[in-house]
């Protein structure tokens, strides 16, 4: 049994409304990175999701690119901040890709929970939605590095005071 049902066809289900989800969730947590840090300032040089890639070039003009590999489905935003706040405006800017997670878990939580008719498949596809984004959250704010790159709980750790110091990111 993978979440709720006990009939293989449930399950089917389950494993759909997680394939949407983790479709939905990547793109919404980077675009959390992404207007955080146009709304703080910054330059956006690069947003990826998945094999997708728009990258801007010298000239300033953005370019949609494929990635020929790529390891599973992940995102990345690359932006700079010039002034002297930069770790500051960085660290909010890092933090809004799980806080858009955490808004989405809010909503499904609000829709589980608003007292509406929902059918049966509308309450699952909430569910899944709902530990989806928990798993997210959860998955972005504890520090590791993966497919080379930090994640954001290890980029937070780096701009934390008592983080190494470098604030290499």
């Amino acid at each position: 049994m993978l979440l709720l049902g006990p009939s293989l066809a449930t399950e089917a289900w389950h494993l759909l409304f997680l394939w949407i989800c983790v479709w939905v969730l990547v793109p919404m947590h980077e675009l959390g990175h992404a207007s955080a840090a146009v709304l703080l300032g910054g330059t956006l040089h690069a947003v990826s999701v998945g094999p997708l890639r728009l990258a801007r070039g010298e000239d300033g003009r953005w370019r949609a690119l494929r990635r020929t590999s790529w390891m599973g489905l992940w995102g990345l935003v690359r932006a700079t901040f010039p002034d002297r706040r930069w770790r500051a405006r960085y660290l909010v800017h890092v933090l809004a890709g799980p806080a858009m997670d955490l808004a989405v878990l809010g909503a499904a939580v609000a829709a589980l929970s608003g007292g509406g008719h929902h059918g049966r498949l509308a309450v699952h596809f909430l569910w899944v939605l709902f530990v989806a984004s928990a798993i997210s959250t959860v998955s972005n704010l504890v520090p590791r590095i993966g497919a080379g790159h930090p994640n954001d709980g290890r980029i937070v750790e780096r701009l934390a005071p008592e983080g190494d110091g470098d604030g290499r990111v």
